[in-house]
């Protein structure tokens, strides 16, 4: 990256803040829906991406079946997200980092897998959602994190090249995303996957705590490459 970006962009659960989603009995419901409706689920466990669970159940029903598919798998990731959202809390130093951020100029964006509904009440129940400049939810887009879709999203709304982004999260989908799109992807410890993890995964950096955030644009500001 050689300038500082115009643009921050955070993932929401694990990122921004500790959201109480029961990822693995969200998961293990889809598979039982998927086995339901006569998908092989051998090959898919809690350890398999919300995505990837669509990807396989389409290539054994069919294309015409998509949508159905994406309808019932995210229709029951959308029941347990909303459940968590109301016990929602922001993460330690996040609402100092967002006001940081907002008056040294920058814009400020989620983009999260997450339901919208789910995501704004998270957002609002944590105030932080007046913060936010955009929230770029999965509605938005055809396909979930690993893939690009909701950061092109994000260069879209905001008219912005992906030098301009700087992407934040604490996940391998996260760096994945980053990647695809030729984004700088910085991750952040204390949610779903370490740091050594989230490096080997193409993370520039590692930090331990969001508020970190600002030491990294202060070496953006003074150095002509990161």
């Amino acid at each position: 990256m050689k300038k500082e970006p115009a643009v921050i962009v955070f993932d929401l659960d694990g990122t921004l803040i500790k959201f109480k989603l029961n990822v693995n009995a969200a998961k293990l419901d889809i598979i039982r829906t998927l086995a339901d409706m006569g998908v092989d689920v051998s090959g898919l466990s809690t350890q398999s991406g919300v995505q990837e669970m669509i990807n396989t159940a389409v290539k054994q029903l069919g294309d015409d079946m998509r949508e159905d598919v994406k309808e019932k798998v995210l229709s029951i990731m959308r029941r347990y997200e909303l459940e968590a959202s109301r016990e929602a809390e922001a993460r330690d130093g996040v609402h100092k980092l967002l006001a940081l951020l907002k008056e040294r100029g920058y814009k400020i964006a989620v983009a999260t897998n997450t339901h919208r509904a789910a995501a704004e009440e998270a957002l609002r129940k944590t105030k932080l959602l007046e913060q936010v400049d955009a929230l770029i939810t999965r509605e938005e887009v055809e396909r979930l994190k690993p893939s690009g879709d909701l950061l092109r999203k994000v260069m879209k709304v905001f008219n912005a090249k992906p030098s301009e982004i700087l992407f934040i999260g604490d996940s391998v989908h996260d760096a994945k995303a980053a990647k695809e799109v030729g984004v700088t992807f910085i991750g952040v410890e204390g949610g779903i996957h370490d740091g050594e993890r989230l490096l080997q995964n193409s993370a520039k950096t590692v930090i331990k705590q969001p508020l970190e955030l600002m030491k990294i644009l202060e070496q953006l500001s003074t150095v002509t490459d990161f």
